[in-house]
């Protein structure tokens, strides 16, 4: 396989060459669905933003009447921060005043701050590019939901007569599983 699974357009173009349909575009949002339902699914496991190309982010913790040290930035790897304050920017962190751990996207205070008030933190968040075992993940995981799509919803039960239609859950494939515990945050 030429093609690099970096990138969702990667992703969908080797899944286009896998199938034997290059040139054939009639499947593309079926298979974008997919690629996007899986990523998602990663994503949601692992407390990361794998299609998130270092995007800025804005968030808001609520820690009212506590003192914290460590805040958990969703969507890891964190790239930058840009402002820690509160909420009514009335308490604004100087960087000397916190760290952040990239891989993990922990913001760790250099000593307890009391929360009063919402937490604001604007940051950068996510892969420049998709990581290659993660990419062959979503690239098998996207071929498997594929095949099985029609399998999947044909499952049916019957009962006092009607015929009720349902969605079958595919499991995550086992390799692709444990591509997902290497990221765990």
């Amino acid at each position: 396989m030429a093609t690099e699974l970096t990138s969702d357009s990667g992703i969908l173009t080797a899944i286009r060459e896998s199938l034997g349909f290059e040139d054939d575009t009639s499947q593309d949002n079926l298979i974008k669905g997919i690629i996007a339902s899986v990523i998602e699914t990663f994503n949601s496991a692992t407390n990361r933003s794998f299609n998130e190309k270092r995007k800025a982010t804005f968030q808001q913790f609520i820690y009212y009447g506590q003192k914290i040290r460590k805040v958990m930035l969703p969507n890891a790897p964190v790239d930058s921060i840009t402002t820690v304050q509160s909420d009514d920017a009335t308490v604004t962190y100087a960087s000397t005043e916190y760290k952040f751990i990239t891989e993990t996207g922990q913001l760790i205070f250099s000593s307890y701050v009391s929360t009063d008030m919402l937490l604001e933190v604007e940051y950068k968040h996510g892969y420049s590019e998709i990581p290659a075992d993660v990419g062959l993940a979503i690239f098998t995981q996207t071929l498997l939901i594929f095949d099985k799509r029609k399998d999947m919803a044909t499952k049916g039960a019957s009962g006092y007569g009607d015929s009720v239609t349902y969605v079958e859950k595919l499991k995550m494939m086992e390799m692709n599983q444990e591509v997902i515990e290497r990221y765990l945050i």
